[in-house]
């Protein structure tokens, strides 16, 4: 096996573990990325609203408000504060959180739940 084949088998094994991953915890095919997380990165530059659910068995649907992060920064930027903190929290791998595939629990320590920022006025 020449050295290009035998990455090409060990990419392919990489991708083979990783699906199973995803596979066991959300189910064949690319419905998590299609309905999930496609919606929030095609557009992600323009700010939109859209109506969703949150949980099974929600009585009513909820607005759901997109902002790219340069927006939502500017207005204090541009009144002269800085971002001196930045923190991407996500809940610890050890989480045992909820039972469903996509609950937020240690499979997804990896995926920030939460983004907080720090801000202070420039002297």
């Amino acid at each position: 096996m020449s050295l290009i084949e035998n990455e090409n088998a060990q990419a392919k094994d990489a991708w083979n573990r990783n699906a199973e991953f995803w596979n066991e915890c959300i189910g064949e095919g690319n419905d998590f990325f299609n309905i999930l997380l496609w919606p929030a990165v095609e557009r992600y530059k323009t700010p939109f609203t859209q109506v969703g659910l949150a949980m099974r068995g929600q009585p009513a649907p909820h607005p759901y408000f997109h902002r790219p992060l340069s927006l939502l920064l500017a207005p204090a930027l541009s009144a002269g504060f800085v971002l001196d903190g930045f923190e991407e929290q996500a809940f610890p791998a050890d989480n045992s959180g909820g039972t469903t595939p996509l609950s937020w629990n240690g499979r997804f320590s990896e995926i920030p739940a939460a983004l907080i920022v720090r801000l202070r006025h420039a002297m």
